[in-house]
């Protein structure tokens, strides 16, 4: 490549003078919206309904991914259907559904709370089946549930439930934030007005993900003298959405040019790192192309 900028009477010196970009730092974003939802769990019913309502919504979850708790669920929904029920020969009544939740709980549960749940159960399944979600035929008594009105999702475990809500959410263009923590309620006047959130700097890893910290957190608590913590070797060249270098550190310097999405060239290809990285995270979508010849 090298060779082939020569020929070409290139100015190899003057194409090495790129200037060094600084890295992005963190910035300060205010939104506005009618309902912050809190958590891409259960939360996402809620947003869920809130959309279908009207209501101008934004969802943030600290993880990476949507589930919580639910996605681990077993996935089984109570509630009577005569639909389903009757075909199995199956009496049932919301009567009986109340007083069996209710009893079952040892009657310390609320119990106009109760009733609203057992009333309204069978048009939350109608809720969810209107969306795309898929229930089987048969119902069934799930552990604990005293009688046969379980209803069991095609999907394993909560999964379908997740897979629904967000489906219906992007259809609907809610924005979902992931990896964005709620730090602390904005208050005004005793009411829940907002929420300070954060999305830390993400880096994306060539490590196994058993890579954690523990000997750093283990050698913290026994007073180790720590050194070095602030600084981080990085490489341009990974995966854009796993950070896996896919072969790309063996690639050879001199056979190869970088550009940005507009096609221009940001950076010597034989520069340090940290220069490569820092001008990559300046330029559109942090994405670059790289040309090789034959």
């Amino acid at each position: 490549m090298i060779e082939a900028l020569k020929s070409s009477g290139a100015n190899i010196s003057e194409l090495r003078k790129i200037k060094k970009e600084k890295v992005l730092k963190k910035e300060k974003r205010e939104l506005s919206t009618d309902i912050l939802v809190i958590g891409g769990g259960a939360g996402l019913a809620a947003a869920s309904s809130a959309t279908e309502n009207g209501a101008n919504v934004i969802l943030v979850e600290k993880m990476s991914f949507l589930g919580g708790n639910t996605i681990l669920a077993g996935g089984a929904y109570n509630a009577v259907d005569p639909k389903r029920q009757k075909p199995m020969n199956i009496e049932d009544s919301n009567e009986l559904f109340y007083k069996q939740t209710f009893e079952g709980g040892d009657k310390k549960s609320n119990p106009k709370l109760v009733k609203i749940l057992t009333d309204n159960a069978y048009s939350g399944i109608e809720w969810l089946e209107d969306k795309g979600m898929k229930f089987k035929d048969d119902v069934f008594t799930v552990l604990g549930a005293l009688y046969p009105r379980s209803h069991k999702p095609i999907e394993p475990a909560g999964t379908g439930f997740i897979l629904t809500y967000e489906k219906f959410l992007k259809e609907n263009n809610v924005p979902i934030l992931l990896d964005t923590q709620a730090k602390k309620l904005i208050i005004e006047n005793n009411r829940v007005v907002g929420a300070v959130v954060e999305t830390p700097e993400e880096i994306l890893s060539t490590n196994t993900p058993a890579a954690t910290g523990d000997g750093i957190n283990l050698s913290q608590v026994a007073n180790a003298n720590l050194i070095g913590m602030e600084d981080i070797q990085m490489l341009p060249l990974g995966d854009p959405k796993t950070g896996s270098l896919s072969g790309n550190i063996e690639t050879i310097v001199e056979d190869r040019i970088f550009i940005n999405k507009k096609g221009k060239r940001f950076v010597a290809e034989d520069e340090r790192r940290d220069v490569m990285t820092n001008a990559l995270l300046n330029q559109s979508d942090v994405l670059l192309y790289v040309i090789v010849d034959s």
